[in-house]
């Protein structure tokens, strides 16, 4: 079925305000009348940040479930996330539109938005499953309601598993749309994944001066060069866009009055009398997948200068920050992924010879199968999965290793690992940076507990691999499925409820074990290697002394393996 494509006249008809309580203003923001209008039921969003979409968006969903009678899910990337979005953005416009207070009813919750008349519901979501002590905790959240839409908010942040599994809970509607929208990360993933498939709208705007369509694009443009191209240039020296055909300056007014247009009209749309058509008329049917790609270029309220100074490569924002949230665009570089070659450029030409002095283990268990990284000062040598924990035993046992293991979600058996070897094991847990300073410490209460801050000791390993310092004495063709887990892992982005800028290394697609795995096992190498380890050992030892112990910054870190690997040479 087809919901009633309304939206903008109620908008008006209720006066509708923004959370500061003015109202809704639509000539500055010509390019999202179409989005907010499109009720195509597949949709995938590359958006940038603060053009207001977020807001426009809340009064979208209550009018969905207040007017059209529809159960939504709002899935956002995590339970703080939610949290965030209610008290920032969900309850201020709620209170401010008196239309909105007077058909919520009385048993209103943080999560769920009940409407009076109709018996509908908006239930908010936290879709990623580290807040969770399972994938099937997590996913259970999601699915206890029948739902007729699911709109996913940063989906590409969110758990994929989870999203999915979320989307179980529209097979008994009789709409079953699924919306998903992205200040985008990684590509492929979230939006982009629908948006790679979709008709692909374009914001195209046309020169006042040669009447050249183009698209807004960001490409700096530092001196004047003629070309003809689908999209505009940045002028640095003139700060502002240049036409891609007549180099002259664009407008404001050009980039305010555009349109959208489909770039691959095959592949979505709406269909009427046999004839596709990319925008909806009365009795068109819908068929494909509908695209946005929206950026910041067509917000005239953001300067050109304004921008070139967020994408000053000193001063201003990352790469990826500016292409994910100013532009829209997905992003992937050396600095936010451990790719295929950056892994096999840390191979040493050796005889590939395992077992130098110490062992370290890093064991991860969050799988059905437990995995497991070892390690010694000359580098990794070996990766593999074990059954169960004997195995795990066994191969302790067979190397003599110092060994991490992940403390969740098998809690018993990581602690049963810590008593029986008590001066050899120690279990490890993610913290986030606000929970401690140090990268690496040892748990007040529990001395057999590490806290490990985990983004940052990503990038750690990152840089260590990037920069060649993460020895491997294995083969290329025996390091196929590690380099596959460490492909899926990647740095991405987001933005907090402030329009503070935030990262993460997260899941893409597949599995990622086999990098925790090495991650616990460079951990174990640096913590059990502190200059004097007798009270784990019960042996003094000939390890440097000049390695810091813990706590460590990730300075003292990389300059440690530095050291260590200019040694070997």
């Amino acid at each position: 079925m087809t919901i009633p494509n309304k939206y903008l006249s109620w908008m008006s008809a209720i006066q509708a305000k923004t959370s500061s309580g003015e109202l809704f203003e639509w000539d500055n923001h010509r390019f999202m009348i179409e989005p907010m209008t499109d009720m195509h039921p597949h949709q995938g969003w590359n958006k940038c940040a603060q053009v207001g979409a977020s807001e426009m968006m809340i009064c979208k969903v209550v009018y969905l479930s207040m007017e059209c009678g529809l159960n939504v899910l709002y899935a956002l990337q995590s339970a703080s996330a939610m949290d965030d979005f209610v008290k920032g953005k969900l309850d201020p416009i709620i209170r401010a539109n008196s239309y909105f207070v007077n058909k919520v009813s009385g048993n209103t919750s943080i999560k769920t938005v009940d409407f009076k008349g109709n018996e509908r519901f908006i239930h908010l979501v936290g879709a990623y499953n580290s807040e969770a002590s399972s994938k099937q905790e997590q996913t259970s959240k999601g699915v206890s309601k029948t739902a007729d839409i699911l709109i996913a908010d940063e989906a590409s942040r969110s758990d994929q598993y989870v999203l999915n599994q979320t989307q179980s809970r529209l097979m008994n509607s009789k709409y079953g749309y699924v919306w998903y929208f992205d200040n985008p990360s990684y590509p492929g993933m979230g939006a982009d994944k629908i948006f790679q498939q979709s008709d692909q709208m374009y914001w195209i705007v046309t020169c006042s001066h040669c009447g050249w369509k183009q698209y807004l694009d960001w490409f700096r443009l530092d001196q004047h060069e003629f070309r003809k191209a689908m999209h505009c240039y940045v002028d640095v020296e003139n700060e502002c866009l240049v036409c891609g055909k007549c180099q002259k300056p664009l407008s404001d007014d050009d980039r305010k009055y555009g349109e959208w247009v489909q770039k691959y009209p095959d592949k979505g749309g709406w269909i009427l009398n046999g004839k596709k058509q990319p925008f909806y008329s009365e009795g068109a049917k819908p068929f494909g997948f509908r695209g946005y790609w929206i950026n910041q270029l067509a917000y005239t309220h953001h300067s050109i200068s304004k921008l070139l100074k967020l994408d000053d490569p000193i001063l201003g924002m990352t790469k990826s920050v500016f292409a994910n949230m100013i532009m829209g665009k997905p992003y992937i570089g050396s600095d936010i992924k451990i790719t295929r070659d950056t892994i096999l450029n840390n191979i040493r030409p050796s005889a590939f010879n395992p077992k130098k002095g110490e062992v370290f283990m890093g064991v991860d268990t969050k799988s059905s199968e437990l995995e497991y990284v070892l390690r010694d000062k000359e580098g990794m040598f070996k990766y593999g999965r074990a059954g169960n924990m004997k195995e795990i035993y066994s191969i302790r046992d067979m190397y003599d290793a110092f060994a991490i293991i992940d403390a969740n979600p098998m809690t018993g058996a990581a602690k049963e690992f810590c008593a029986r070897y008590p001066r050899k094991v120690r279990r490890a847990v993610y913290k986030p940076e606000s929970d401690q300073t140090e990268l690496v410490r040892e748990s007040a209460n529990d001395d057999t507990l590490i806290l490990i801050r985990r983004e940052e000791m990503f990038d750690v390993i990152a840089d260590l691999y990037n920069s060649s310092q993460m020895p491997i004495n294995m083969t290329p063709t025996q390091l196929s499925e590690f380099m596959e887990h460490w492909g899926n892992l990647i740095r991405i982005t987001d933005e907090d409820n402030q329009g503070n800028h935030r990262f993460r290394w997260d899941q893409s697609t597949g599995a990622t074990d086999f990098a925790h795995c090495d991650l616990y096992s460079y951990v174990a190498m640096m913590y059990f290697r502190k200059g004097d380890i007798s009270m784990f050992t019960g042996k003094s030892t000939s390890i440097d002394p000049n390695v810091q112990p813990v706590p460590w910054t990730p300075k003292e870190i990389i300059e440690n393996s530095i050291r260590d690997a200019g040694k070997r040479k």
